[in-house]
């Protein structure tokens, strides 16, 4: 039932249909490839435009050492540790 409008509490019955869709509502990647197959690149990256990112992202990966593994479930690597501890301001919490 829903409430009709105004101050009185009256419903009427109305009936709730649940769509894991919208009308009208287009699927995953359709609008993309329909407009890729239209010849609209609006929704791409140019060349140039990812040719020029990685002139920005390769010294920055060349320059870095890479993540530290460590085990799901846990406070991460215990190269955290030392990042944090050098300002003495984090409490690493341990299981009991």
């Amino acid at each position: 039932r829903v409430k009709r409008a105004g101050k009185e509490f009256v419903g009427d019955q109305r009936e709730l249909y649940l769509l894991n869709e919208q009308p009208g509502e287009e699927a995953p990647y359709e609008r993309l490839l329909s407009d890729a197959m239209a010849g609209n690149g609006a929704l791409f990256t140019s060349e140039e435009a990812v040719e020029a990112a990685w002139v920005v992202v390769d010294p920055v990966l060349d320059t870095h050492r890479r993540a530290h593994p460590y085990k799901p479930d846990s406070w991460g690597p215990k190269q955290a540790d030392a990042l944090i501890a050098a300002g003495g301001n984090w409490h690493n919490p341990r299981s009991l």
